[in-house]
């Protein structure tokens, strides 16, 4: 677990796929993660997750608490080349990615997701996990746009009409 005072992110478990799949049913969250048509169940969640939760995917699944409620989901993972060339980054940098959203919409824009990320960031450096963190946002995202930013995060440029690539470098 890595946590501050209010927030802390801690690894995800079976007994979280409820709030998940609340969260990925929710209008907002659908439409910036994901696919805006696509309605999960509970069978979806657990097959989506599932190997992540057990550690069997490079993607390490994290739970966002407020206060030690579950308000949000962030994931972590190690970039592979294939991801890396696409994003025309060296292949020798060792680069996370990252995705993150707030489930809760109560508590959306209060800065927790913005603390969630700077949790995370300190832990990679701490650890000397990685050189950089990348992660792709919505240009019609401007709310998570500027979260990322006030982590440091600067666009280094567009994927497409709606994505933006953002990186954050721990030099």
């Amino acid at each position: 677990m890595i946590f501050n005072i209010e927030v802390n992110l801690r690894k995800m478990t079976t007994d979280d796929y409820s709030c998940m799949l609340g969260w990925r049913n929710d209008p907002e969250v659908m439409r910036f993660y994901g696919n805006p048509n696509d309605i999960h169940t509970m069978e979806k969640v657990i097959q989506k997750y599932q190997a992540r939760v057990d550690g069997a995917d490079r993607k390490i699944p994290c739970i966002i608490e407020y206060l030690g409620n579950p308000v949000g989901y962030l994931q972590y993972y190690e970039l592979d080349s294939e991801q890396k060339q696409e994003y025309e980054q060296d292949a020798q940098l060792n680069m996370i990615g990252m995705d993150i959203f707030m489930g809760s919409s109560e508590h959306r824009n209060k800065g927790i997701a913005t603390q969630a990320i700077q949790l995370l960031q300190s832990y990679l450096r701490e650890k000397s996990i990685a050189g950089r963190i990348i992660l792709k946002t919505a240009i019609d995202n401007p709310t998570a746009a500027r979260c990322y930013e006030k982590c440091g995060f600067v666009k280094i440029k567009a994927l497409s009409e709606k994505l933006i690539l953002m990186e954050y470098s721990f030099n």
